[in-house]
């Protein structure tokens, strides 16, 4: 057999009768009690006929927990045991259908649900999608050149183009909007050597980018200055490492020359050291990156405070138009603390009230001591959204603008924190899954401040993530954020690895290839900004609520428990107004989702995003083998295809599509090294994970070395067209 269903099964029968009315059966089936009963059961109990090592076929057992009649123990055992001797590679797994018993009675939403379950299970096992056509795929970010080459987008940075604050938004100083397309430097990438850093800022350049994240920082303090890892040596926090100085500012120079602003993080991960540290002994271990007692410690603020100070002088920052904004403190808070208990361990008898303005008032101290160098115009913000939940709007109210961070099918380590020998991922999709994330954070965004996304990504293995950066750019312009910036260019000075490592977008040629463009349709407007706000309030109230459930992470879901349709947001423009008291009329959504202005839509039914812009058109999510249309582009896929396609198709000469003889069409598939295979992790079908170099582990690292190969998206593209040629 190539599958099986047992369902709400008998399968424990030597022990059957222990349980509920079990022991009504012994007349049919004997009884376990008697020795010649006992012997006749065990010839054909499922559960004990198992054996280890046999290729068992692919199974999914059904259940219900509420199962009164052969209990889910039957189920459960069986699973277990089943999947512990499995020595083929098919899948053993059960669905346990909540609040539910032995099926009669059964409501048709379940029915419904559990039909479609084992239905999309044999699919799945009978009719796997075919094998990948793989090809060699290697991009010189060096030589990028031609239609690709996105460096038009900007010019080098003056006086006149010094960022500030102004109705919402960014501008520089003659009051024009910036919109921002970023990556981020962490750790030691943000100090190159001296001979690449120009190569590195005309890479991004020619990428469209036009802002970096300078991130991790001070995490790793320099022993010895020469590693410049760090902008701190292991000195007396905060002693600077002059090289790493030194090195940052000609990275600074050369950004500024090829158009490209700065974001400069302060604390991200430093973690106090007293009896080195001129910080008193708190009586308790300091905690890592030192969260949150660098906000409640008095010494440890002043410090901070003084760490900006010094690296501002010694970047040389004061009237720089390179520097565009600064960022306190990394995904920390009180607040968030307090949320997950963390804080009674510091601060046992904190209250919400104080929190907060304990919170506000560290992060004033510290935007005080950076205006205080660069003056009150710079654009200053505390730490994100979902590490702050909705009082982070409080906390901000003196702050410029609000930042917040997502992943979609960020790595998860089961067993201990970033052991790249023992990791899995979802392999999962925005088109799938709904854009969820894209949706929470439109709901976190706050009327009348500028918005960044300041981390995103889908990183490697992820068969999807092609979707991700022109997917993003396309729904950040139409919600009007202000900037969003991909985590992470680089976490080294490996500039030449040409491969896929972790979050890094260098070397990871299924989000570089779309990415210049992506950068276009967002910096230039391609998809047009809904014209209307939503605006959702956000009162005292349901601040509490939303900060007493812990929904920092899922603002569109707290909405939509209020009536909000969070899919609003693919149709209008959303923002939050704490001073906002009275929740809109209840209103459902219809799919698809349509856009105002018409130039993307949703289909969660096809799970397919679309950009019908009059310059940009795009297919992004699974179109299998029905043909999809964006404006005047229809695609279909090969039948033998896996069904996955991001193409992206825009206009490189100000035409709309139609009348465009000039066009950049890029359809990249999933990447993966020449000798990688992506397999479920310990043979559960519902996580994925690289095949193990080593057998006692369970993964390999999510990195390659050596030549790396894409996946082939063979599709039919038709365009209308008015021109003769293209």
């Amino acid at each position: 057999f190539a599958a099986a269903i047992p369902a709400v099964g008998v399968m424990d029968m030597l022990r059957f009768d222990r349980f509920t009315i079990g022991h009504a059966w012994t007349s049919e089936y004997g009884s376990p009690s008697d020795p010649d009963d006992f012997q006749v059961l065990l010839r054909y109990s499922p559960l004990h006929n198992i054996r280890p090592g046999v290729s068992y076929p692919a199974t999914l057992v059904l259940t219900g927990d509420h199962d009164d009649r052969v209990v889910p123990a039957h189920s459960f055992k069986y699973a277990a045991t089943l999947q512990n001797a499995q020595g083929g590679d098919a899948p053993i797994l059960i669905r346990i259908e909540t609040a539910a018993g032995h099926g009669a009675g059964k409501p048709t939403s379940k029915i419904i649900d559990e039909t479609a379950d084992v239905l999309a299970f044999l699919q799945a096992v009978l009719f796997p999608e075919p094998a990948a056509k793989m090809y060699p795929v290697r991009i010189d970010q060096d030589r990028l050149a031609g239609a690709p080459d996105f460096s038009f987008l900007n010019r080098p940075l003056a006086d006149e183009d010094r960022i500030t604050v102004r109705d919402g938004h960014f501008v520089d100083a003659r009051g024009r909007r910036v919109k921002f397309w970023g990556v981020n430097l962490a750790f030691g990438a943000n100090f190159p050597e001296p001979a690449d850093s120009v190569r590195i800022a005309r890479r991004l350049r020619r990428l469209g980018v036009n802002l970096v994240r300078l991130h991790h920082m001070d995490t790793s303090p320099d022993a010895e200055p020469e590693t410049a890892r760090s902008l701190l040596t292991t000195g007396p926090y905060p002693t600077l490492n002059p090289v790493a100085v030194k090195r940052l500012r000609l990275l600074l120079d050369a950004l500024r020359d090829e158009g490209i602003y700065v974001n400069l993080n302060l604390h991200v991960g430093y973690t106090f050291r007293p009896g080195i540290d001129p910080v008193p002994d708190p009586g308790y271990p300091i905690p890592n990156q030192s969260k949150p007692v660098h906000i409640l410690n008095e010494r440890m603020v002043e410090l901070q405070c003084e760490y900006a100070r010094r690296v501002i002088d010694a970047l040389r920052l004061k009237d720089d138009p390179v520097l565009a904004m600064v960022e306190i403190n990394n995904e920390s808070s009180l607040l968030y603390s307090f949320q997950t208990g963390a804080l009674k361990k510091y601060w046992p008898e904190a209250a919400l009230d104080e929190v907060i303005a304990r919170d506000k008032a560290y992060l004033d101290r510290i935007a005080a001591a950076v205006r205080e160098r660069l003056g009150p115009a710079v654009p200053v913000t505390g730490t994100q959204v979902e590490f702050g939940g909705p009082f982070l709007y409080d906390t901000h109210a003196a702050l410029s603008y609000i930042d917040d961070h997502f992943y979609i099918d960020h790595y998860n380590f089961p067993n201990r924190p970033w052991d790249q020998t023992d990791w899995r991922i979802r392999d999962s999709s925005g088109a799938g899954s709904g854009y969820l994330q894209y949706l929470h954070k439109a709901f976190a965004r706050q009327a009348g401040k500028p918005f960044t996304v300041s981390e995103f990504n889908q990183p490697y293995p992820n068969r999807q993530a092609a979707e991700l950066d022109p997917t993003l750019a396309a729904f950040a312009a139409f919600q009007d954020w202000d900037g969003v910036m991909h985590f992470a260019y680089s976490h080294g000075r490996n500039w030449d690895r040409n491969a896929p490592s972790g979050f890094d977008l260098d070397g990871d040629f299924t989000k570089l290839a779309a990415f210049g463009q992506a950068a276009y349709l967002f910096r230039k407007g391609l998809v047009r900004p809904a014209e209307r706000e939503f605006v959702v309030p956000l009162p005292r109230s349901l601040r509490e609520k939303a900060t007493a459930e812990r929904m920092q992470f899922q603002l569109a879901r707290f909405f939509e428990s209020l009536g909000v349709d969070p899919n609003v947001a693919f149709t209008r423009r959303v923002a939050v107004d704490p001073a906002v008291e009275t929740l809109p009329p209840k209103a459902k959504e219809q799919p698809p989702y349509h856009a105002e202005g018409g130039d993307i839509s949703y289909d969660p039914l096809r799970q397919l995003f679309l950009i019908h812009a009059e310059q940009a058109a795009g297919v992004f999510g699974f179109l299998l083998q029905e043909p999809a249309s964006a404006g005047p582009m229809t695609v279909t896929l090969a039948p033998d295809s896996r069904g996955f396609a991001a193409l992206l198709l825009t206009s490189l000469d100000g035409k709309p599509l139609e009348n465009s003889a000039r066009l950049l069409l890029s359809n990249p598939g999933f990447t993966l090294g020449e000798t990688q295979r992506l397999i479920p992790y310990r043979k559960d079908p519902a996580w994925f994970t690289l095949a193990p170099s080593e057998a006692q582990k369970p993964s390999s690292p999510f990195s390659v070395s050596g030549p790396v190969k894409m996946e082939l998206v063979d599709a039919n593209v038709v365009l209308r067209s008015r021109v003769a040629g293209l």
